[in-house]
């Protein structure tokens, strides 16, 4: 485990690294809040950096939630449909009707199909997207506020990376419904499928984080796993966006940044998991602060594309 000793991003001029301390010089900073230098202004914190993802999120969705309340806000709604199997009897005196163009297959004396019902529930694209925004904004006030409490003890990577994952458990799963709501996957079996697999890979995420520097394999299995189950939900939001929109020539911009940039953006939160297990060290700090900006990225950019097609719409 690492010294309590935070990291600080110098802005300017040469720079040295000791002790996972950033310092300038000779003149540096041991535990956060130390003011050994006149440059202290020029340095910034874990804790800092948390404070603005935190508040661009929350201020993020709740003026998204002020448009909606105003009615500046073309309200996006996608049904919850299901798809249900059935049967028809040959010779049977409640036979029924094989809906057309419905695909069918036979066994013995029944011909099955499926059709598409709506259950009558829909869901909110604008409250889905106020909703990770704000939720990932509370999580990060939370965890700043644990760093500072740990300001003077080690490093809280257990208490961190928990809070972390489990919120990325929730905002995930809701960041995952709103890419499929834009894809056509409404069948709320299949939207289950997907959410399941999102926390499931988060969940691998904690156990690969607490076990990197006390048993590797462990943290290597759980780092396959979750890879496994990131996989199978990209797969099915690849397979939708080819079948709906990659043939159509016409497919908005939007669609394509979607589901391209959020799926790079994914793909890096693994990326910074896997050279840290590669590494064999916490590192915990630098990973933390690669966490956050990843974190804001993703989000804000999911937010505010489908704002701005939103907006651009009504207009």
């Amino acid at each position: 485990m690492q010294s309590s000793s935070y990291p600080y991003i110098r802005l300017n001029a040469h720079k040295n690294v000791t002790n996972g301390v950033i310092i300038a010089g000779n003149e540096g900073r041991g535990r956060a809040g130390e003011n050994t230098s006149e440059e202290d202004g020029k340095y910034i914190t874990n804790e800092a950096l948390q404070f603005v993802c935190a508040s661009l999120l929350s201020v993020s969705g709740l003026i998204i939630l002020i448009m909606i309340a105003n009615g500046n806000w073309k309200e996006l709604l996608f049904p919850l449909v299901t798809t249900i199997p059935s049967a028809v009897v040959s010779g049977s005196s409640q036979r029924g009707v094989v809906p057309d163009g419905a695909p069918t297959t036979s066994f013995r004396d029944m011909t099955l199909f499926s059709e598409i019902s709506d259950t009558g529930a829909s869901i909110s694209v604008g409250y889905s997207i106020a909703a990770f925004c704000l939720i990932s904004g509370v999580a990060e006030f939370a965890a700043m506020g644990v760093m500072i409490a740990y300001k003077e003890t080690e490093f809280p990577s257990r208490i961190i990376y928990t809070m972390r994952f489990l919120e990325y458990s929730v905002t995930a799963s809701i960041m995952q419904v709103v890419i499929c709501g834009q894809l056509g996957i409404w069948d709320w079996r299949a939207l289950m499928g997907i959410v399941g697999l999102t926390i499931t890979c988060m969940l691998c995420g904690i156990i690969g984080e607490m076990n990197i520097e006390k048993d590797q394999p462990t943290a290597w299995l759980a780092f396959g796993t979750g890879c496994v189950a990131f996989f199978f939900t990209w797969a099915q939001v690849f397979a939708n966006f080819y079948d709906t929109w990659a043939k159509n020539a016409d497919a908005p911009a939007f669609i394509w940044a979607i589901v391209f940039v959020e799926f790079f953006l994914f793909a890096l939160f693994g990326l910074v998991q896997f050279l840290q297990i590669l590494s064999g060290e916490g590192n915990h700090e630098q990973v933390t602060r690669r966490y956050i900006a990843l974190s804001i990225a993703s989000k804000m950019v999911l937010a505010w594309v489908v704002v701005s097609q939103v907006l651009a719409n009504k207009t």
